[in-house]
């Protein structure tokens, strides 16, 4: 019984692993995964970043130096429980730990993966263009790109219709509560 509990739980594991599994191309056809519904015509490289959608994360550029000062010292004190077979075991860890939080922070970070500069700098573009509007599909892994009038005229429609919204019948309290502050 316990076996196969086991055998379950490393299963479960795997498959949970599996879907971490680090994202190392682009789609053959990131048109797929983008629907542009705007005006703007979409480059390659912002198709290409577009499509990796909204999950995909890349390494920071900068990094906290406190906060990672802050752990490796936490981490150094948890250590610190631990009894060494040797007293220059201990100043040998705390030396190796010293020098890789030394060469962690002053080290430049080398990003090798699929983003080039390229990638980044068509992201930009798309941010900074004040009439469009990047959403997530309401279903399914996938961008949309909408322009912001549209979007905007859309959500006001569906807002608008009393079908689907009503007037909220409780009375509107606001002034009553202000008044009785004041």
């Amino acid at each position: 019984m316990i076996r196969r509990t086991v055998n379950s739980t490393n299963l479960k594991l795997q498959k949970s692993l599996s879907k971490l599994a680090p994202i190392d191309a682009f789609p053959d056809e990131p048109q797929k995964f983008v629907t542009n519904l705007s005006s703007t015509v979409l480059s390659k490289p912002q198709l290409e970043a577009l499509s990796l959608g909204f999950n995909f994360k890349c390494p920071p550029k900068n990094i906290d130096k406190i906060y990672v000062q802050a752990q490796f010292e936490r981490f150094n004190e948890q250590l610190g429980d631990l009894l060494p077979s040797k007293e220059d075991n201990r100043n040998w860890l705390k030396a190796k730990l010293v020098d890789h939080a030394h060469s962690f922070l002053h080290n430049p970070i080398h990003q090798n993966g699929m983003m080039k500069q390229e990638h980044y700098q068509a992201l930009k573009e798309l941010r900074n263009n004040p009439n469009l509007i990047v959403i997530k599909l309401d279903k399914g892994h996938g961008v949309v790109v909408m322009d912001k009038n549209e979007y905007i005229a859309k959500m006001m429609e569906i807002l608008d219709d009393k079908h689907k919204f009503k007037p909220d019948p409780a009375p509107d309290n606001v002034q009553l509560i202000e008044k009785q502050i004041i």
